[in-house]
Formats: C-alpha cells, structure tokens, sequence
C-alpha cells in the first residue's frame, strides 16, 4: 500500500498534471461528501483519517483546488470565515442560519430570471451571481419563539421599558 506522501497513478480526482498524493485526494474527497467545511473543520476531519497530515497541506492543496477550479470558497459569515466546497455542476445559492451557522444549498429559477433582466437592462454579460441569505433554520426559529422572546419581554418588563 502506498504511504500517504507516495504517488498513486489514480488521476480520477481532477487532479491532472499534478502529482497526486494521498493526503491531496483525500481532501478532494472529503470536500466533495457534500458539505461546507472551514479550514480547520476541513483539518480536523484530515487528521483523523491521516495523523500525519499538516495544517500547511490543507492550506497548500486549498489554493491548489481553488486555482484548478475544483473547489469555490465562500465567505458566508460576518466572522470572515472561509468555508470551501467541491464545486458543482448545478448552480445553487447558500442560507445561512444566524443561530447555529448551519449552510443549506438552494436553488430556484427566479434568479436565473433576475440575472437575465439584468444583463437585458444594463447590457452586460452576467458571468456570475453570488447569493447567500440569512435567517433562522427551523429548529433555532422554534427554541428562540420559546427562549429569546418570553426572555426579552421578562427584561423590557423588569426594565420598566417598553417593547419596540
């Protein structure tokens, strides 16, 4: 079997005229299971499949993925944290919930229709569109009508101040 710093011949990873290691394809992969990992989500989960892997290399092969084209980053939050995935043949838009930080794909032929109106309007040629939202995923909107709400009221009324 071959060490993780050692060459493998599968090219199947998008990876062509590279040389493909086993710590590079492995963060391909995990990359491409779906989700939107940080950088150090990303290393954490690296590291456990391969102790030997260094924050240096996640740092590297992103780079790497991003000037291929394999992967979009995208900055989603007000923290300024960078969140990388496999990029897809489908465009999708991202929402973001402003509780837990959970990142949930959609899509919808409206903003398609939008783009279209707006290189008509303006004669440009839309190449691309950026789109990410914010609100409450369903289970954070629940525990903050039962949490946050009945607490604010509590205090305004402790206050003696009135509720905006």
């Amino acid at each position: 079997m071959n060490g993780p710093r050692e060459r493998t011949e599968d090219n199947s990873a998008g990876l062509a005229r590279q040389r493909v290691t086993l710590q590079r394809l492995l963060l391909l992969n995990l990359l491409r299971e779906g989700e939107h990992l940080s950088v150090d989500e990303l290393y954490r989960r690296a590291k456990a499949k391969e102790p030997r892997i260094n924050l240096s290399t996640v740092y590297r092969n992103l780079r790497l993925f991003s000037r291929m084209g394999l992967i979009d980053e995208l900055r989603l939050t007000k923290s300024g944290t960078r969140y990388f995935e496999a990029r897809r043949l489908h465009k999708h838009y991202h929402v973001v919930c402003l509780r837990c930080g959970q990142i949930l794909d959609f899509s919808n032929p409206l903003i398609e229709e939008v783009k279209t109106a707006v290189e008509d309007e303006t004669g440009m040629v839309v190449t691309d569109v950026r789109l990410s939202m914010a609100g409450y995923c369903a289970r954070c909107h629940e525990a903050q009508k039962f949490f946050a709400q009945p607490i604010a009221n509590d205090i305004h009324k402790h206050l003696g101040l009135q509720r905006p």
